[in-house]
Formats: C-alpha cells, sequence, structure tokens
C-alpha cells in the first residue's frame, strides 16, 4: 500500500521542492530513514515491525514528493 497524495497535499510537496528549510527536512528524514533501516536489521519481534513501519511511512513520504508534479498535473486536467 503506498501513501496516496490528495489535491491539496500534491500541491503542497510542489511548491515546497527548492524551498531551503523543506530540503533541510528532508534530509532530516532521510537521517532517520536510514536509522529505520538498521532496526530493520537488527530488530527481532514488535520492535522489527514498529522500524518496518517506519520504513514504510518515510520512503512513502520521499515517493509522495517525487511524484508531486506530476500527480499535480493530473489533477489539473481532471477540472
Amino acid at each position: 500500500m503506498k501513501l496516496k497524495l490528495d489535491k491539496e497535499a500534491a500541491q503542497a510537496f510542489t511548491n515546497l521542492r527548492g524551498n531551503p528549510d523543506f530540503n533541510a527536512v528532508l534530509k532530516w528524514l532521510e537521517g532517520h530513514r536510514d536509522k529505520f533501516f538498521v532496526e530493520c536489521s537488527t530488530a527481532e519481534g514488535r520492535p522489527l515491525y514498529r522500524a518496518q513501519g517506519k520504513v514504510f511511512v518515510v520512503t512513502g513520504i520521499f515517493e509522495a514528493y517525487e511524484s508531486a508534479p506530476e500527480t499535480t498535473e493530473k489533477f489539473k486536467q481532471e477540472r
């Protein structure tokens, strides 16, 4: 299951592209995603499942950010 962008979120992600403050947030998230990947390879049981969920969400944010301009354009064409 992927995180699905709605019209407002897609437009917001598109607007944030190139913003230095948002780039800092993305870098921060990337560091956490790397930490969560490590947890996935070292944890067992419930902590492993939590780490997998964290990776899923953070990766979904990055995927949504990358696809936002295309998604925004699709919403505009639906008008």
